[in-house]
Formats: C-alpha cells, structure tokens, sequence
C-alpha cells in the first residue's frame, strides 16, 4: 500500500494532472476554467432548491439523484476513454516504470488513481449540487454518511470500464497500437457516440405539459438509470434509506465497486505488458518516388497556407479538434434543431434583436474550430524557424490567417443553409445576418491569431498541448463574446428600430473588424519579423504572466459588479399567469412557480415582511428577490421592490408562501385581484 500510495503521488506531482506542473500559466488556466464553472453549479444548485418542494411532494427524490447518477456515469465513460488510454499507454513515463521493478498491477493502480482524480472534477459539476441540496432541503445523519461515501466510489465502476476495455483493446487489436490512430479514432468514436445520445434524448424530452407534469414523467428515471447502472440504484437506497439499513446498501454499493477496480487490476496485470510492448509513437510510411521531383512556384502567402492545412490534415490531434471540430460541432446543432423543431418554426420579420442575437450565435460556432488561435502553437519548437525565411512576416501572417478563414466560413455556410430552410427568416434579416457575421468571423479569426503570435505556446512534446491547454482560446472565446454581446445588449436597452439598428451593428463590425486589422497587420508583423518568436521563446514570462493574472482578477471583478449592478438596475420582476400555475422570472437563481389550485389565501399587507435569513436569491435593502425566511411564516418566496405597500401576501396549502411588491402599486392591486378568485 506505501508503493502504490507513494508511486501515485509522484505521477500527480510529474503534472499528470492539470495544474499540478509548475507551469504557471497552467495553474493559471485551471483556476479560470474552476471560477468560469462556479456560475453553472450555483444556477444548478439554485434550480435544484426552487424545484425541490415539487421534487419532494412527488415522491422523486430517488428518480432524480438516480438521473444525475446515471448521467455522471455515462460522462466519465465518454470522455474518459481517450484519457484513460492516454494515461495508461502514451504518457511520458510509461516506459520509464516498465523497466523498474514495479508489477503491472501497481502501476496501472497507480494511473487509474490518477485518472480517477480526473473524474471527481466531472462528478463534482453533475452529482454534487444535487447532493447537497437533498442534504440541505431534507438530509439526517445517515443521509450525509452515505452520500460522503457514495461520491467518492461514484467514479470507481465508470473508471473501471473505461480501463478494462482499454486494455483488451490495447492488448489485443494492433490495429490501435499506434498513437495517431488511437486518437484520432477514440476521439471520433466517443463524439459519434456523444451525437448519438443526444438525438434520442431530444426525441424523448420533447413533451408538452406543466412543470409538475413534465416531473411526474420521469418517475421512470430511477429504473432506466438501474438498467444502465445497477450500482446506482444501491446508491439511491443507500442514500435515502434513513435508517442503520441503509448502510447495508451502501455496503453492496462499495461492495461492487470494488469488485470491478479488482476485475480491472487482474485483467491489467495480465494484459498490460503486452499492450505496452512494441507500442510506437507513430506509423510513418516511406513512398518511393520514381522520378525526379518537380517544384512549384507559388505565392508565399498561399504556400504558407498549404503547409498549415497538410499539418491540419495529417496531425491525428489537430484533426480533430480543428478539423472535425468545424464541421461536426455545426451539423450536431443543425440535427439537434431539426429534430427539435418539428415542421419548422417561422422566426419573427424584421426583428433587430433576432439578427444580432444571431450573429453571435453564428460567428460563435463558426470559430469553434481553433485553428487560427492556435496557428503559431501548432509548429511548436519549429515556430522560431519562420523567423529566418526569407518571406516577408506580413505575407506568413496572412498565410497562417487562411485556414481558419476558411474552416470558419466552410461552418458558417452548413449552418446558415438549413437554418434558412427551418427558421424561414425574411430575405432582409437572412441577408443581414450573413454579412454581419462574415464581417465578425474575419475579425476574430484575426484576432485569434495575434493572441496565438503574441503569446504562443511552442514549448510542448504532445501535439494536444498545443490545441486543448492554449490559454489564448478560453481569451478568445471570451472577448468574443463580450464584443458581440455588447451591441446585442445596447440595441436592446436603447431600444433602436430595424435600419437603425443594423447601421449601427454594421459600423460596429467594421470598426472591430479595423482595429483587429491594423494589430495583426502592424504589431503582428513586429512580433513575427526580427526574431521575436525567439526572443520569447528564451526569454522569461514572467511579466507576462503577471499581466495575465492582474487582467484575469480585474475580468473576474469586474463581472461580479456587473453582475450586481445588473441584478440592481436592469433585472425586474415578471409574473406569468396561465391556466394551471403562475411562473415568476426575476433574474439569476431568482425564479419560482406554483400551481393555482394550491392557492390557500390571499391577502394584501402594508408591512414589508421581516427576513430572517436569505437562502437563494438577491437582497439590496427593500429589493429582495428569491427564496428568504420570514419571521412568522417560515421559508418562502419575496419578491420586493420597495419599503412601500401594498404587499401580496399569497400563502399555498403546503405551507410555503410568495410576497410580491412592485413600483407601480397598481399592478400588486391587479395582481391580487386575478389571483384572490383561485384562493380556497
């Protein structure tokens, strides 16, 4: 046990984990990507608490952790396959153990710890908001006992799996032994896969029906989820036994898991070593030529450009999350929409909002395809070479920006065809939405590549390194983001007609589109010319880095103020009232919904309500918004504009309550007179 233990903690410390190298810049990037995620499992966690008093009521409890269980699994399944293979065979330190006198078993023990770690960060943004809601909301002692327990052997079974078939496929098929192949393939497969469920689960989501409806449908969950994964339906029981009897199914639960670590371990330790042996780095095959070879005279941008997209082409790695990447990410949300949208749906004509909403979303998938952020990380240690061809900078500069230009724009043109067939825009907006966002896919495009030559990453010995831990994607992406959020947002506020609004979205396209020209064009050519990729490559980052964390801390301040000056200022309370319920929408985490016939008095007050504790939600003086306890009538929803009465006060039969106050004290009286006929 002090072997493995102590073999494990140096294959975590060698950087076998992301953010644990002594890279600083990866550090870096893993705690943007852990701050980037926060918002997802509060908005989780927060739709969790508000649905949970339906969840309970209904019994479903069970069928809903068993979901997120079983949906867990299915993720540390696909996407672990290809780390896993990874890790076991085509690290840096594979060959380095096998001539110790390390059994194969403890080695294998040792990555499979190391892999497992890999999948807790899954575990933790699919099952662990849901654990601790249930825990929160209704959870005993037993409760916490086994969930603790349940969410560290969670990922044993799916890890395990993942292992076992690895190691028959490695063991057995020589067809795999060959690190190009392996990644090319185990990646193509586990995104068809991926595809493949997505579809279904389209199909079978799509019903219609109220909140509680659509919850009842899926008391079928927990027995589907058992069918898949049996530990999970010992694991629900364990969790909401409630009793001392509740350990015996968490004993069958870690019970199994361990059986299936031990399967995988025996099976390794049989077949790890002839997987391993004769493994290469890559096939390559030697073509003779008969004749004499014959030169070809061509421009130096567009040679450029040929050499990029043959290294595109013929690198397993780049192939797929450039290549593929461009071409399957589009037709993925074409086939989930037209599946989705039956018969097609006709948008709204000449709305401004639909167009800029549009073009983000457009120039958004249609740079998925990192080619261009990644351009001068891609030649790696060779990138310091370009600098002593005798080819102007600007002339490789614009052969570097043609293969993102036109994967973006090959992504563009498969989704804007079918979109236009189920959407059916107005010639108007279609002809304005592809001039918008062929304008944005050329400025960020560039923009990604001055990221790329102002801070490449060339010191890398795997080509994945240099398209999946590029920090200048996740900026990329970002500022992309922003800059066509922006206008999207000012066209609403400022709330401009349709030929106002797209004048105003084209010059603002055209001046990001200049700007991004003159930094490629002028402080690229400085960056490229005179050895400076080189002179970066030698020389220390550390201010650098700096300036990247200085800019990260004021990104990641600044949008928590926005988040608070927009909650302050521009989010407001909006009542839905249908026939079954009345739904509420007021903002972040903030929203609620009740049946009307669980309607039980309703009463107007002129006091605001005393709080005692806010659990979800917003509070800014008289401004509250969310889930609160109230003094005297327990936990419900406020949702407060003023100090001002009136107040509605709407008390449900199961104990819960909603207090509504707005601006306009006539719209509390109107609201009070439509539901106070509903009250019993």
């Amino acid at each position: 046990m002090n072997k493995y233990l102590t073999l494990a903690r140096v294959l975590i410390r060698n950087g076998a984990m992301p953010g644990r190298s002594e890279n600083r810049r990866e550090k870096t990037v893993v705690l943007v990507v852990i701050l980037a995620f926060l918002p997802v499992l509060c908005m989780e966690a927060a739709s969790l608490w508000n649905a949970y008093g339906t969840i309970a009521a209904s019994h479903l409890t069970g069928a809903v952790l068993a979901g997120q269980m079983a949906a867990c699994c299915i993720a540390m399944i696909l996407l672990g396959i290809l780390y896993v293979i990874s890790t076991y065979y085509f690290s840096d330190d594979t060959l380095s153990l096998l001539t110790m006198p390390i059994p194969s078993h403890r080695i294998l023990a040792a990555k499979f710890t190391v892999v497992l770690l890999f999948q807790y960060w899954l575990e933790a943004l699919i099952v662990l908001p849901a654990f601790l809601v249930f825990g929160i909301r209704g959870g005993g002692f037993f409760y916490w006992i086994s969930a603790i327990l349940v969410m560290v052997a969670l990922p044993l079974i799916p890890t395990a799996i993942c292992s076992i078939v690895s190691v028959l496929i490695m063991a057995f098929s020589h067809f795999f032994r060959n690190k190009d192949r392996v990644k090319f393939f185990a990646g193509l497969i586990a995104i068809l896969v991926a595809v493949g469920i997505t579809i279904p689960l389209e199909k079978l989501s799509d019903h219609s029906g109220s909140a509680a409806q659509a919850l009842s449908s899926s008391g079928s969950a927990m027995k589907k989820a058992a069918m898949l994964f049996p530990s999970d339906y010992l694991a629900v029981k364990a969790v909401f036994g409630g009793t001392a009897v509740s350990l015996l199914w968490l004993a069958a639960f870690l019970l199994l898991s361990a059986a299936a670590v031990a399967v995988f371990l025996f099976l390794g330790n049989k077949l790890y070593l002839r997987g391993v042996i004769g493994l290469s780095q890559s096939n390559v095959k030697a073509k003779s030529r008969g004749g004499h070879f014959q030169l070809k005279k061509r421009r130096p941008a567009f040679a450029v450009a040929r050499k990029d997209w043959r290294l595109i082409c013929r690198t397993p790695a780049y192939s797929l999350n450039c290549l593929l990447g461009a071409f399957l990410v589009p037709v993925i949300l074409i086939v989930v929409l037209a599946f989705t949208l039956h018969g097609g749906v006709t948008i709204p004509r000449g709305n401004i909002m639909v167009i800029s909403l549009s073009v983000l979303f457009l120039a958004l998938i249609s740079t998925t395809n990192v080619v261009s952020p990644t351009a001068i990380s891609r030649d790696g240690r060779d990138a310091t070479l370009a600098c002593m061809f005798p080819v102007r900078p600007a002339d490789q500069i614009f052969g570097k920006l043609l293969p993102g230009l036109g994967l973006s724009f090959a992504s563009l043109l498969i989704m804007v065809i079918p979109l236009c067939i189920l959407l059916r825009p107005d010639s108007f907006t279609a002809v304005s939405v592809c001039i918008l966002s062929a304008v944005a896919v050329v400025t960020f495009n560039m923009f990604g590549l001055f990221l790329d030559l102002v801070s490449p990453k060339l010191d890398w010995d795997d080509e994945t390194i240099a398209v999946k831990q590029n920090f200048n994607i996740a900026i990329a992406m970002f500022v992309m983001i922003v800059a066509l959020g922006l206008p999207a947002f000012l066209v609403y506020k400022l709330q401009l007609d349709l030929w106002g609004g797209v004048i105003f979205l084209l010059i603002y396209n055209l001046v990001l589109l200049a700007v991004a020209a003159w930094l490629l064009s002028w402080k690229g050519s400085m960056v490229y010319g005179s050895a400076g990729l080189a002179k970066k490559q030698v020389e220390k980052t550390a201010d650098r880095q700096k300036t990247i964390r200085i800019v990260i801390s004021v990104v990641v301040v600044a949008a928590i103020f926005g988040m608070i000056g927009w909650e302050m200022l521009f989010v407001h309370t909006d009542v839905k009232i249908t026939a079954s319920e009345v739904s509420v929408s007021a903002g972040i985490g903030e929203s609620s919904s009740f049946e009307l016939s669980q309607i039980h008095s309703v009463y107007l007050k002129d006091s605001l309500p005393q709080v005692d504790q806010k659990i979800v939600g917003f509070a800014s003086g008289a401004k509250m918004r969310g889930s609160f306890s109230v003094k005297g009538l327990g936990r419900g929803h406020l949702y407060t504009q003023n100090v001002k009465g009136p107040f509605l006060y709407i008390i449900l039969k199961d104990g819960s309550f909603t207090v509504f106050n707005f601006d306009d004290s006539g719209k509390t009286e109107n609201l009070y007179k439509t539901l106070k006929q509903y009250a019993k």
